[in-house]
């Protein structure tokens, strides 16, 4: 039987040209990936149910796909948007769920996880079939690096249409590292996608992403 859940989302992804991914935090603070999540669910971002700050009511069932990730969740019921929180009272809580490195927030079988992250570069890179993706070249706490695409939808979507023949201008590049870490520590959400061996040896063949940013908030302000 479905159960009524409160989550609050800390990854909202494009993940084909139809469907989105969302990972998100229950109140107990357990990682669901609620499915199916229809692309025009997180277009707009104004009237999304699955907004960064606002706790979302789901009806949640046992995964339904073959080979399911801990994470995978069937949406039995239409998303309904719930209680807004600040981004300070958000920091203060998803705290208590940031692992200290990449390696500790993906370990034994999870495919999500936050890191407080320092932000070397931003910048774009042209891939296979001709596609830009949105970088960003990271550490964690730990010191280890990464470089690692970014479909966060709020961050990849603006960058990517400022980017000219496919690089992120250096000005803009510049702007937007400067603006991610201008009020204090960057929280990143890290998911993996489905096993697809092209890692092998490294998170269990999954590609590793940047699924989530989350800048400081404003102190002032909230």
């Amino acid at each position: 039987m479905p159960e009524p859940h409160a989550v609050l989302p800390m990854a909202v992804t494009q993940q084909s040209d139809t469907h989105a991914c969302v990972g998100a935090l229950t109140a107990d603070g357990q990682w669901v990936r609620p499915e199916p999540v229809p692309l025009e669910q997180v277009r707009d971002r104004t009237g999304s149910p699955w907004r960064y700050n606002r706790w979302t009511a789901v009806d949640l069932g046992e995964p339904t796909v073959a080979d399911p990730r801990p994470e995978d969740r069937e949406l039995c019921a239409e998303p309904r948007p719930a209680e807004h929180w600040s981004a300070a009272r958000c920091r203060e809580w998803t705290d208590r769920y940031v692992d200290r490195g990449v390696h500790e927030a993906l370990g034994g079988q999870r495919s999500l996880g936050m890191v407080y992250a320092d932000l070397h570069r931003v910048f774009t890179r042209r891939a296979t079939r001709g596609r830009v993706f949105l970088r960003f070249a990271f550490s964690d706490a730990t010191g280890e690096e990464f470089d690692w695409i970014v479909p966060d939808v709020d961050t990849s979507g603006p960058l990517l249409a400022r980017a000219e023949d496919g690089a992120l201008p250096d000005d803009v590049a510049r702007h937007a590292r400067d603006s991610l870490l201008r009020n204090g520590p960057l929280l990143l959400t890290l998911g993996l996608t489905r096993p697809n061996n092209r890692f092998p040896g490294k998170f269990r063949g999954c590609h590793p992403l940047v699924v989530g940013v989350h800048p400081a908030p404003v102190a002032a302000v909230e």
